[in-house]
């Protein structure tokens, strides 16, 4: 099956937070390290790389449904809109900015999946139980397979995190399994059980 990895708003404002109204993501250096390797094991196997991010326009805070609940975050020409240092794109991958929780809504992210032969998004990136699990949900209705690797996800809360990984499980059927699971399934030796750890 052809996947696709899809990296979920790891920028600075996100991951570093932006006060008052963003903290940083808690297990920051947890989440880096995870994206980190799993970004690794995309490249190796040739597995297209799709990161997707907030990013809005100075102009468009009064109108952006986002800020009324978050604040001002990921405005276009500053360091807070870019993704973080130890992610940094190749020319190879894509970049798509997003303008709601799901990385799909006004999008070109449906278009490129097909356009790329994909079957299955597999989801990393913050936060699991908000953008994570939205774009998740997105990718079910439009009828991608879809998986989350657990540890290179985070949540402010890590119950939060669980409980959104278990929803996932159970009402979309994704593949809720670690980056090890990942590469030895793309190597065709998928681990045992993948779904019992959550």
């Amino acid at each position: 099956m052809s996947q696709a990895l899809v990296v979920v708003d790891m920028i600075n404002d996100f991951v570093h937070g932006r006060p008052p109204s963003l903290p940083a993501t808690p297990q920051k250096e947890r989440v880096i390290g995870g994206c980190e390797r799993a970004i690794a094991v995309a490249r190796e196997a040739d597995v297209p790389i799709i990161y997707t991010n907030d990013h809005f326009e100075a102009r468009e805070m009064p109108t952006t449904v986002e800020y009324k609940v978050w604040g001002e975050h990921a405005i276009a020409g500053t360091a807070g809109a870019e993704i973080i240092d130890q992610l940094k794109p190749t020319t190879s991958d894509f970049i798509i900015p997003k303008k709601r929780y799901s990385a799909f809504p006004g999008t070109q992210l449906d278009l490129l999946l097909r356009e790329l032969s994909v079957r299955e998004i597999v989801v990393i990136g913050i936060q699991t139980d908000c953008c994570v699990q939205h774009t998740v949900w997105d990718g079910f209705v439009r009828t991608f397979a879809t998986s989350v690797l657990e540890d290179a996800c985070d949540a402010p809360d890590f119950s939060e995190h669980q409980r959104a990984l278990r929803y996932m499980q159970t009402y979309y059927k994704t593949r809720v399994i670690d980056i090890a699971q990942w590469q030895q399934s793309l190597l065709g030796t998928d681990a045992e059980d993948p779904q019992s750890d959550v």
